[in-house]
């Protein structure tokens, strides 16, 4: 194996170039991974342009992306449940350091947050779930303060029949997943708003009512939702973001629990519920734990089929389409599907 790599290095907030770097060696605890497939998402261009985001970047140049797939080449002392040549998907850290982000040809990640790919899915549709799934499963499971606590160790017996829940934003990757994850639980009542052109994939994830958003305004959510259910809904994400989908959310949510949103809080949160913008991610010291029991789960999640991916777009040109790609995210060309990249 060759010494050096390929990677893409963002020398500034708008300034790149494709350069080459050492290969770094496994810790103890770490596998280094051949990427074979790399997923887009929108915080690697909000890093870039939006106030607030670039903190996550320790230092420039940095080596940025968090979603990917690939072989296994390399295996740190003290790890257990992988060998050489399994194929893994994981979520990346390049905002701790230049050996962990995905947009590079190898790439190092701790065991405990890497997942085999089950024999079912591609390299390209394992690279589209860490992060969008993240986000979902830290909103909706992980324990409080972070999200809900529905069920923090990805018991299968856990259930909430007979309950209600909203996903704002179906058709996002994010509420694709959040509305699987309910139906896991037995929601009875799982209520999503999207682009009519996704009610049928959403139905065929496990949604029971869908909402028209381009015909509902979100100020009209929370009275359409509890007619739906008999009253306010017991649990909620907002996939979305805005502050209408935030304040409508909330609106219909019923006191004493909690909403995840995947932008920044910019509504009033009545007296009795919580909220807060999702920090989807397992290398957190704060989802670090809740982390391992995720990644533990999801190779039987997905090879059974109870959790599926979403649905992907696939680009050509490797490290070299990337800006590109990203810049066709930041302009929502993709409504409803994952940009990915082979390598």
């Amino acid at each position: 194996m060759s010494q050096t790599q390929k990677a893409l290095f963002f020398t500034s907030a708008h300034s790149y170039e494709i350069s080459s770097r050492p290969i770094p060696k496994p810790s103890p605890g770490q596998i280094l991974v051949k990427v074979k497939s790399i997923s887009l998402n929108p915080i690697d261009w909000k890093v870039q342009d939006l106030p607030g985001f670039d903190l996550l970047i320790k230092q420039y140049p940095a080596v940025l992306g968090h979603d990917a797939a690939g072989d296994i080449v390399e295996i740190g002392q003290d790890v257990l449940g992988f060998s050489e040549n399994d194929r893994v998907f994981f979520q990346c850290g390049g905002h701790l350091g230049v050996e962990y982000g995905a947009f590079q040809e190898y790439t190092l990640v701790p065991a405990e947050m890497a997942s085999k790919i089950p024999s079912n899915l591609s390299y390209n549709q394992a690279a589209s779930i860490p992060s969008a799934l993240t986000t979902a499963t830290v909103s909706l499971f992980a324990p409080t303060p972070n999200g809900s606590g529905l069920n923090p160790m990805f018991d299968p017996n856990v259930k909430y029949s007979g309950q209600s829940a909203f996903v704002a934003g179906g058709g996002t990757s994010v509420g694709q997943f959040a509305i699987q994850l309910f139906k896991t639980l037995d929601f009875k009542y799982i209520i999503t708003n999207s682009a009519a052109e996704h009610f049928e994939y959403l139905k065929s994830l496990g949604a029971t009512h869908l909402i028209d958003r381009n015909e509902v305004p979100d100020q009209d959510l929370p009275k359409i939702i509890e007619g739906i259910a008999g009253g306010k809904v017991d649990s909620a994400i907002d996939a979305a973001g805005t502050p209408t989908t935030q304040a409508a959310t909330l609106a219909c949510l019923k006191s004493g629990t909690h909403l995840g949103t995947v932008l920044p809080l910019k509504t009033e949160v009545p007296k009795g519920n919580t909220a807060g913008m999702i920090f989807g991610s397992t290398w957190s010291d704060s989802n670090r734990e809740f982390g391992k029991a995720q990644w533990a789960k999801l190779e039987g999640l997905f090879g059974t089929g109870i959790l599926k991916p979403c649905r992907i777009v696939e680009l050509s040109g490797g490290l070299e389409a990337i800006i590109a790609g990203l810049r066709d995210l930041k302009a929502d060309k993709y409504r409803g599907r994952k940009v990915v990249i082979s390598l």
